[in-house]
């Protein structure tokens, strides 16, 4: 089957264009995550948080972990091993 010039002309300026698209979207994606970096640890400074849960899980060979901590000015002050 033979495919007409027009139509290999289109489907690689429509490749093109999609490609384009994709590399500009990721570039303006990289562009703004420091700037939303910086916006959420102004917040997090702002609010000045004395008081808070972290939890943390991970992973290493066969082993695991997930935990629950409690935070206060800084401090572990509590721990629970989930």
């Amino acid at each position: 089957m033979y495919m007409s010039s027009r139509v290999i002309k289109l489907v690689v300026l429509s490749s093109g264009t999609l490609l384009l698209t994709g590399v500009v979207g990721l570039a303006l994606l990289f562009s703004l995550l420091p700037r939303q970096y910086q916006w959420f640890q102004r917040r997090w400074n702002q609010q000045a948080v004395q008081h808070y849960e972290l939890e943390a899980m991970w992973a290493s060979g066969m082993s695991r972990g997930h935990v629950l901590a409690e935070v206060r000015d800084n401090r572990i002050v509590a721990g629970v091993d989930l």
